[in-house]
């Protein structure tokens, strides 16, 4: 365990350790570990808007229709980055973006 009673891989997700993430993820992490605020580690990653992170999760079998108790999800946060014009869609997060979002649409989540 890290920082306030998190498991490392929210360490690593801060850092945007794409290796290190997966390295979790393959040593047997569940891709729905949560951790602060209950948040699962793709709701933070979307959160960050590590979009790239996010599909890391989405390809370890993440459920995102899950919510913490602020009710947050991925879908809601990619909503509201959309509303804001956050992401610049031309960079790799951006199109990571663009790929959770139609993930999201098959998945019946938007």
């Amino acid at each position: 365990m890290g920082p306030n009673n998190q498991h490392m891989i929210f360490q690593r997700i801060v850092r945007d350790d794409f290796d290190g993430v997966r390295a979790y993820l393959d040593a047997g992490v569940a891709p729905d570990i949560r951790g602060f605020r209950d948040q699962t580690a793709a709701i933070s990653t979307a959160t960050s808007n590590s979009w790239r992170m996010v599909e890391i999760f989405i390809d370890y079998g993440a459920d995102l229709s899950l919510e913490p108790r602020n009710g947050r999800t991925v879908a809601s946060i990619l909503r509201q980055m959309l509303k804001l014009g956050n992401v610049r869609l031309s960079s790799p997060d951006g199109q990571a973006f663009e790929r959770v979002q139609e993930i999201l649409h098959q998945r019946g989540l938007m």
